[in-house]
């Protein structure tokens, strides 16, 4: 089963997968990676991906790095590419993979890129946020939830009884 979570800026989405791991942890294996936010006196500076299984993390993307720019941000294409190889040790022993977010930052990598392909290939359960640009090209692959804001404790609830 493939499931892709979508929605607005702030709807809840890494909120959801945070909570999803949380969940899971203990009862299956997980891995892939998740993307938060860093904060510095209140204000959003940039973005972490963190690899799930081994918790090493790198810059995505920061007001002060270097890279392609997204807005305010510049893509730090070689950090992503780390945690796909940290990321690619832990694919296969994996009952679910989750994904946290399939956008345009991401996919500057061409690693990103390949690591996201065999996954969605892959027979595995997969939970991936996705940014809403991209609901197109991936609607045939799985299903797209919509994710509002005050509901992410129900759409967690659909999400376990799919993939349990």
């Amino acid at each position: 089963m493939k499931i892709f979570v979508t929605g607005f800026p702030g709807c809840g989405k890494t909120t959801l997968i945070l909570s999803l791991i949380n969940d899971l942890k203990e009862r299956k294996k997980i891995a892939g990676v998740v993307t938060t936010e860093i904060r510095e006196k209140n204000r959003r500076r940039g973005f972490l991906i963190k690899d799930i299984a081994s918790n090493k993390e790198e810059i995505l993307a920061s007001t002060n790095g270097k890279g392609p720019k997204i807005g305010k941000y510049h893509v730090n294409i070689e950090g992503i590419n780390k945690m796909v190889k940290e990321t690619e040790k832990s694919i296969e022993k994996a009952e679910i993979l989750i994904i946290d977010e399939i956008g345009k930052m991401e996919f500057f990598s061409d690693a990103f890129k390949e690591m996201i392909s065999k996954i969605i290939d892959s027979e595995k359960n997969v939970v991936a946020t996705l940014h809403r640009n991209y609901i197109k090209i991936y609607k045939d692959k799985g299903t797209i939830m919509w994710l509002e804001k005050n509901k992410v404790e129900d759409t967690k609830k659909k999400i376990l009884e799919l993939i349990l």
